[in-house]
């Protein structure tokens, strides 16, 4: 993983120790900018600034504007990600997605959900056969092949891990055992 989304080359030797801390603050930032043009975030934040729960739902201002952020948002993030070989920007949108076609259909019930999940599976495996055809061949360490067979999610090497957790403890050898005293010593009997 990267964190050049928002760093320049020349800072990445500077921000090494805090890899974790940016990838994380780039994931937050990404979800808190959707979640700003999200449709069903303003409405209910509308809903809770002014009270509308008991007149009725409040209405979103710029319907024209929120129903586009809260489909395409996720798109373009998953374009990004897969363009730019950014593995944050590409899991992020794929989760957005889901929660744009949830936000869809909250509001809209255009078809059956029997035909609304074969549909969105459909679109799912083109697009999934698609990229995988795009990242056949390795591009900047970037593909569809899995590298290691023996390794998870993390890149953790499961037989290393598997012989790490089930060794034994080592022998313990002959420790020197200090002399005895009747007081002080910071200790070093068991009369102290």
């Amino acid at each position: 993983m990267s964190i050049t989304f928002f760093l320049s080359a020349g800072s990445k030797l500077k921000f090494v120790h805090y890899q974790h801390c940016l990838l994380f603050l780039q994931t937050g930032s990404l979800l808190t900018l959707y979640l700003a043009g999200n449709y069903y975030v303003v409405q209910q934040l509308g809903n809770e600034l002014y009270g509308y729960t008991s007149i009725g739902p409040y209405k979103v201002p710029y319907p024209i504007f929120f129903w586009p952020w809260t489909i395409l948002v996720p798109f373009i993030y998953t374009g990004l990600g897969i363009y730019k070989k950014n593995v944050i920007l590409l899991r992020t949108g794929l989760v957005l997605i889901a929660i744009a076609a949830i936000t869809f259909k909250n509001y809209y019930h255009v078809l059956p959900i029997e035909v609304t999940l074969v549909l969105i599976g459909l679109f799912t495996l083109a697009g999934s056969y698609l990229t995988i055809r795009y990242l056949k061949t390795p591009r900047n360490g970037f593909t569809s092949r899995e590298l290691q067979q023996d390794t998870i999610a993390g890149g953790i090497n499961m037989e290393s891990l598997i012989i790490a957790t089930t060794q034994l403890d080592a022998p313990k050898g002959t420790e020197t055992r200090f002399g005895g005293g009747d007081f002080g010593g910071g200790g070093s009997s068991s009369t102290f």
